[in-house]
């Protein structure tokens, strides 16, 4: 497992998040930039990696932060990122460091997404028979 090395331990006044630790598995890169092209609008490319997301999510995140304020609050919601935790990177003194910080929500949360998509659809379900009388 690697942590991602652009953001190790992020801080927020008075809190401090831990990034997840990332396993490099290509499927769960994959899966995660699948979910992100449909959520975020970005256009599928390069992202091989967490780090080349996390970049194209940034991207997307500023480009909202400045354009379309709402759009990025209801997508926050659809995603059910804590509103502590959008409430505190919008709380940043470094306007440069609000869009790093989303992004990092942004990509924890669609990364659990993926894992458990990837997870129930690689198991095989179980059919249990009922008592039909």
């Amino acid at each position: 497992m690697i942590f991602r090395p652009a953001i190790g331990v992020v801080a927020f006044p008075s809190m401090v998040y831990y990034c997840t630790p990332i396993m490099e598995n290509a499927p769960i890169i994959a899966e995660t930039a699948s979910l992100l092209q449909q959520n975020w609008d970005l256009q599928p490319g390069s992202e091989d990696s967490w780090e080349a997301l996390q970049f194209a999510l940034e991207q997307r995140i500023a480009y909202l932060l400045l354009h379309d304020f709402n759009s990025l609050v209801n997508a926050m919601y659809r995603l059910d990122i804590p509103e502590t935790r959008f409430r505190a990177a919008l709380a940043q003194s470094n306007p440069e460091l609000i869009a790093p910080a989303l992004a990092q929500a942004v990509l924890d949360r669609e990364q659990k997404r993926a894992e458990t998509r990837l997870r129930y659809r690689n198991t095989p379900t179980t059919h249990t028979p009922t008592d039909e009388h």
